[in-house]
């Protein structure tokens, strides 16, 4: 009863405010929400709290620093599907819960304070007011998830064209060279899970549905999605 309260409460300030532009239908809403008026067009417009102006902050803040992330991965030429180990950003304070947001938004395993922004060659540095430095170097473990993420990427996409839904169980047939064909042998267990799909590396009798080859990392990968049996 008191979730059924709260959404109905919600729906009458709806109506309030969508009384100037839908005037029939607000007020159709409201008289049947059983509003304490004749009509939505009597009430008083709705007041709301008062802003936290904290938390405005702080949003704006992780929103300039995800764009600021945004352009020095593009300067670096690294993808936001290529995971990446740092950002720093100096003499600035932020909660846990906004460096999750700029980690999702950034693919970035940590965001750190530092006093002052590294130097060495690997980092890619701001040049505003606001401080901010990218550790744009790749290693092996980071380049083999960007892998995992972009071969799920295009699975995912091959199951949209054919116009799969999330129930269909599929089978993968995967050909590519050593490098790719290493990756996909070491993640079978993740590709599988966030695919909803079996890969195989033998083509199967069984109907095929679409097939496509992209390029990844330089190599190419051929991949052709199958009915499960």
């Amino acid at each position: 009863m008191a979730c059924f309260a709260t959404i109905r409460e919600i729906l009458l300030k709806l109506t309030k405010v969508m009384a100037p532009f839908m005037p029939f239908t607000a007020d159709y809403i409201y008289k049947d929400l059983n509003g304490k008026k004749e009509s939505v067009h009597l009430e008083d417009w709705p007041e709301f709290g008062k802003i936290d102006e904290k938390l405005k902050n702080q949003m704006e803040l992780t929103r300039e620093i995800c764009e600021i992330g945004h352009n020095l991965r593009k300067q670096a030429g690294v993808k936001v599907r290529q995971a990446l180990s740092t950002l720093a950003i100096s003499k600035v304070s932020l909660s846990d819960e906004y460096k999750d947001l700029i980690k999702d938004e950034l693919n970035l395993k940590e965001v750190e304070k530092v006093d002052e922004l590294p130097k060495d060659k690997n980092w890619e540095r701001s040049k505003g007011d606001l401080k901010v430095a990218l550790n744009t170097k790749i290693t092996e473990k980071l380049e083999k998830q960007g892998i995992v993420r972009e071969i799920t990427r295009r699975v995912n996409g091959l199951r949209k064209k054919a116009k799969l839904t999330p129930d269909d169980q599929i089978k993968v047939y995967y050909k590519t060279k050593e490098k790719l064909e290493n990756v996909i042998s070491e993640f079978t267990n993740k590709l599988e899970n966030q695919t909803r799909s079996k890969f195989v590396t033998k083509k199967s009798d069984s109907q095929e549905l679409i097939q496509k080859e992209y390029e990844v990392k330089g190599e190419k990968l051929n991949l052709i999605l199958y009915k499960k049996d």
